[in-house]
């Protein structure tokens, strides 16, 4: 009597290869989820109704604690070597609107937002940095929990902090790997490691949770609807740049140079 045999070793390598294609396509599909929600987060901004509780979170306890003056949704204010939730007196102001996990405000990052800060740096103007929900998941509201914490604990370290964020988000999509971005524990792990990486002292580190993420842009959601901005259209989203309340809109310039030399402009006027 013969032994039974198993699958041939043609069937058994086809049957993998088809077990690892289907395994790529999930992948992709997620991350084309997260690439679609990042394309309608240059269309539309969901506006977050903020309840009382979610407010009054955002003023007293931990959050007051975690992120000091840049408590209750106040934005990351750049100019010449300090990093504070106050525009100077009497200097040009760029608000720039980013959300972290924007793929386009990723891709944006170097060649708009480095010069954007550089400029701040030399004293050309104050660069007022709003983080906002666009395109939301889980690496939302930890990164900005942790760019918060960055600026008040170690602002010295906060643009390094934010330029890894943006490169860690980038090899995310370009590896079609949403794992950490969807996933809260991982989230908040990835932000720690990065902290931890550029010296923020553990004590503030272990401040980190995803809820100061969310409590903080459900304030900022609702102060960036609520702003006056000349020129802003009824469908909006990031990365937005505004110069002294006035638009710069990115459709109109196709180029960073352009888009770039348009705010210098305005800046200056």
């Amino acid at each position: 009597m013969g032994r039974p045999q198993g699958p041939k070793p043609q069937a058994s390598i086809k049957n993998r290869a088809a077990q690892m294609r289907a395994e790529e396509e999930k992948k992709a599909r997620r991350m084309r989820a997260i690439l679609w929600g990042s394309v309608i987060a240059l269309l539309v901004v969901a506006i977050v109704i903020v309840t009382w509780v979610a407010t009054h979170r955002d003023k007293v306890g931990p959050a007051a604690d975690a992120l000091g003056d840049f408590n209750g949704g106040k934005p990351i204010v750049l100019y010449q070597d300090k990093v504070t939730a106050t525009v100077p007196e009497g200097v040009s102001v760029v608000d720039e609107y980013v959300s972290y996990t924007c793929s386009h405000c990723a891709v944006s990052n170097e060649p708009i937002g480095d010069k954007l800060v550089e400029r701040a740096q030399k004293g050309e103007f104050a660069l007022r940095l709003n983080l906002v929900p666009t395109a939301t998941m889980p690496f939302t509201s930890a990164s900005t929990a942790g760019a918060l914490i960055t600026a008040k604990a170690s602002p010295d370290k906060f643009k390094q902090y934010h330029d890894q964020i943006f490169a860690f988000v980038l090899q995310q999509i370009e590896a079609n790997d949403g794992s950490v971005l969807n996933d809260t524990s991982a989230s908040v792990a990835k932000v720690q490691e990065i902290m931890r990486g550029l010296g923020v002292p553990d004590g503030d580190v272990n401040k980190l949770t995803g809820q100061l993420g969310d409590d903080y842009l459900a304030t900022a959601s609702k102060n960036w609807a609520e702003a006056k901005i000349e020129g802003r259209d009824e469908r909006y989203g990031t990365p937005m740049y505004v110069v002294n309340g006035t638009e710069v809109k990115t459709s109109e310039h196709k180029t960073a140079e352009d888009l770039l030399a348009a705010i210098d402009k305005s800046a200056k006027k």
